[in-house]
């Protein structure tokens, strides 16, 4: 059986180890996979959650496992001297997009730019939804 927090680790690495190849990461963003419980003040940074949406659903036959899961990728940049905040927020989530979709499977179901509280930082919420097959390990868009 994979879980969901396999399936989070594996994003996070992949995006991780996108950023890590040379020309990826002209910003220098940095990647969490949690929610920072501190005013977090590097720039640009790309924050990884997971998001239970919904409770697993049996199959009729009850043999049958499916995992809902949703991650949600917050993108968040400030104006530095080469690049505006927008460019990179674009730039980056492209980048989470790429991986997250053509790497994993997971359907894209919002990309909201979303007022911050900081009006100098631009921040972007992706939410990604996909199906956890037990049986196959198979993740599908949903």
């Amino acid at each position: 059986m994979i879980t969901r927090d396999e399936v989070f680790d594996e994003i996070y690495q992949a995006i991780v180890a996108k950023l890590a190849i040379v020309g990826n990461n002209p910003y220098n963003a940095t990647v969490l996979s949690y929610i920072p419980s501190y005013k977090f003040d590097e720039f640009p940074v790309i924050v990884l959650n997971q998001v239970d949406y919904r409770l697993d659903r049996e199959a009729l036959n009850k043999n049958e496992k499916k995992h809902y899961f949703s991650i949600e990728a917050q993108i968040f940049s400030i104006d530095k001297p080469t690049f505006n905040r927008r460019t990179i927020a674009n730039s980056l989530s492209n980048l989470v997009e790429n991986v997250i979709q053509n790497d994993f499977g997971l359907g894209l179901n919002m990309s909201n730019v979303i007022p911050n509280l900081d009006e100098s930082v631009y921040r972007v919420i992706l939410r990604f939804n996909g199906i956890i097959d037990d049986d196959s390990k198979i993740i599908y868009r949903e």
